[in-house]
């Protein structure tokens, strides 16, 4: 039983090992494409063309085609490896930049929030404080207007309303006089008539 259970953790540990020392490799996305001078990679290489590289496509002959390169090189290359789709590479690229633009604007909309958000903040402020001053301003007129209203009753009750006592004695004080001119008429009269003696 021994030698049975050696003679599997023998082959096992040696499969461990091997498995230790193994790699993991992946297959590249990046090609490299020659462009020559003449169809059929015959001709001097002009430049190796990358996974990504815009070309203008002249002629097909064959499987090759004559190709421009933006910067104005024109050569022969391997047709097989031409699509008309971006590879995933650029499109990851160009979806990651965009991206970059999204978040940039996003960080730019959210400060602008913040900022109107403050604004708004200080604009209830200011017009809570106003609402305020408008009511203690209202409390105030209608305070002033009360008052008012309280002077004119009073004035009118002062205009139309002499008490009894001045009254009585504004009578007392006409009769007086009324007697008095009465009396000095009399005498000037009797004077007058009679040489300015007094005759009673």
């Amino acid at each position: 039983m021994t030698i049975k259970l050696r003679g599997l953790i023998a082959p096992a540990l040696v499969l461990a090992a091997v498995t230790a020392r193994a790699e993991t490799a992946y297959v590249t996305d990046i090609l490299q494409l020659a462009l020559h001078e003449q169809e059929g990679s015959s001709g001097s290489l002009l430049r190796n063309l990358v996974s990504g590289t815009q070309l203008e496509v002249l002629e097909r002959k064959n499987y090759y085609a004559r190709v421009r390169t933006a910067d104005g090189v024109e050569g022969w290359t391997k047709a097989n490896f031409l699509v008309a789709d971006k590879p995933a590479r650029l499109r990851l690229a160009e979806l990651e930049q965009q991206s970059g633009a999204l978040a940039t604007d996003r960080d730019k909309a959210l400060e602008s929030l913040a900022a109107e958000r403050e604004r708004l903040a200080a604009v209830r402020e200011q017009a809570q404080k106003a609402s305020q001053l408008a009511n203690e301003n209202a409390a105030k007129l209608r305070q002033l207007q009360q008052e008012n209203a309280d002077y004119r009753s009073r004035l009118s009750v002062q205009e139309f309303s002499i008490p009894w006592k001045w009254s009585l004695g504004g009578l007392l004080a006409s009769l007086i006089l009324g007697f008095m001119g009465g009396i000095f008429w009399f005498d000037y009269r009797s004077r007058r008539r009679h040489g300015g003696h007094r005759i009673y």
